[in-house]
């Protein structure tokens, strides 16, 4: 599907992903992300979840946006997926949805087509294309009905599980990294996978 109306776009940075790593590099992408983009967007740098939520109602309500780029990792996408289908404003059709990862995994990216300055990216102004989303609806621990979104790809979370364990290293692992990094990479996945 070709897009011909003008995209408007709002770019959402959540600066505490990857552990708060996400501010730096987004500093160091910024000017070539904005430099790219077909429309000079909304931008929106937030710490806080419930901040970038109430900011991105406003935006649906308010500037008519049909664009929303995610810039964090597969939690922060989750998060903005979720405000963006639990609201009233929001109508699907003609809306597209971007995201650059800089996050521990980024597996919405993958396989990874596109990079700007190494972090992956799934922005393609010229050619649009359809992606499934999933939904699960349940009782929360107060007897109230709740529904959550989330966009279907490969991955059963091992990824970021075993990121976690690499990140969170106990001495051995701590051993491995300091003198064989690759070797502490396939310990961890490994180790995931057999847990």
């Amino acid at each position: 599907m070709n897009k011909v109306d003008p995209y408007r776009i709002l770019v959402m940075v959540n600066l505490r992903a990857n552990a708060g790593n996400a501010a730096k590099s987004w500093r160091r992408i910024k000017p070539k992300v904005l430099a790219m983009l077909p429309n000079e967007p909304i931008l929106k740098e937030y710490e806080h979840p419930a901040e970038a939520n109430a900011f991105l109602l406003a935006c649906l309500e308010a500037h008519d946006i049909n664009c929303l780029i995610s810039v964090g990792g597969d939690g922060t996408l989750n998060a903005l997926l979720n405000t963006l289908l639990n609201s009233k404003e929001f109508n699907s059709s003609d809306f597209y949805l971007g995201a650059i990862g800089l996050g521990s995994s980024n597996d919405f990216m993958k396989p990874v087509c596109t990079t700007i300055n190494n972090f992956p990216a799934r922005l393609n102004f010229k050619k649009v294309s359809g992606h499934d989303i999933g939904s699960v609806s349940f009782l929360n621990p107060e007897g109230e009905h709740q529904t959550r979104y989330f966009i279907v790809n490969a991955s059963l979370g091992a990824t970021a599980e075993a990121n976690l364990f690499f990140n969170n290293v106990n001495r051995f692992l701590k051993f491995l990294k300091k003198w064989a990094k690759a070797l502490a990479i396939l310990y961890a996945a490994i180790r995931t996978i057999g847990h």
